[in-house]
């Protein structure tokens, strides 16, 4: 299950990714004053994180979709690996649906950008290990996905904007039987 999970997340991956970078290679590969537009597209940028130098020189044209020349970000926040809401997973402990402490800053950006965005609704599903009866996964897998919501909603967010479901056990993210397996199945995601 955890091998198709991965094929289907790099099947969407590589069928979105394929025509931005088209557009990226044509818009940059028509540029011939060598001026960077108002909205920086087709000018070389730096990978997040790295300097020219790192990389052998930003000469080489490399982009990163969604980066400026000086860093700055200009697609969706949702998406920016700065962002605390490009993290999108929030792991449980063991038969809590306490968030804890080190997702608090997480949700709590996801509650305001939701608020910024009032037209934006997220679905927050619950999940848990394989451990327990199913009827028991269901009802934590509810509790955790309440959790958020109930955080999201202290941050001013709209009750039409969440959406909650539980899977329980049903949707494993790794289907070892462990506790490193066991810790990724304990999780709330958010899906926009």
């Amino acid at each position: 299950m955890k091998k198709i999970r991965a094929r289907c997340r790099e099947s969407r991956f590589v069928t979105g990714i394929i025509p931005v970078l088209l557009l990226a290679l044509a818009i940059g590969g028509c540029s011939s004053t060598g001026e960077k537009s108002d909205a920086g597209v087709g000018a070389p940028v730096e990978e997040a994180g790295q300097s020219g130098s790192a990389r052998g020189g930003a000469a080489d044209g490399a982009q990163v979709a969604g980066a400026t020349e000086g860093g700055a970000w200009t697609a969706s926040e949702l998406q920016n690996p700065q962002s605390p809401l490009y993290t999108k997973v929030i792991y449980f402990d063991y038969d809590s649906s306490e968030i804890r402490s080190e997702y608090l800053d997480v949700v709590a950006a996801h509650g305001e950008y939701l608020v910024a965005n009032p037209s934006a609704t997220v679905t927050v599903e619950g999940h848990t290990d394989e451990r327990g009866s199913r009827e028991y996964n269901i009802a934590l897998g509810e509790y955790r996905a309440n959790a958020v919501r109930r955080l999201l909603l202290a941050q001013g967010t709209h009750e039409s904007q969440i959406i909650t479901i539980s899977f329980g056990e049903e949707r494993p993210m790794d289907s070892g039987i462990n506790e490193a397996a066991w810790s990724q199945n304990r999780r709330a995601e958010l899906l926009y």
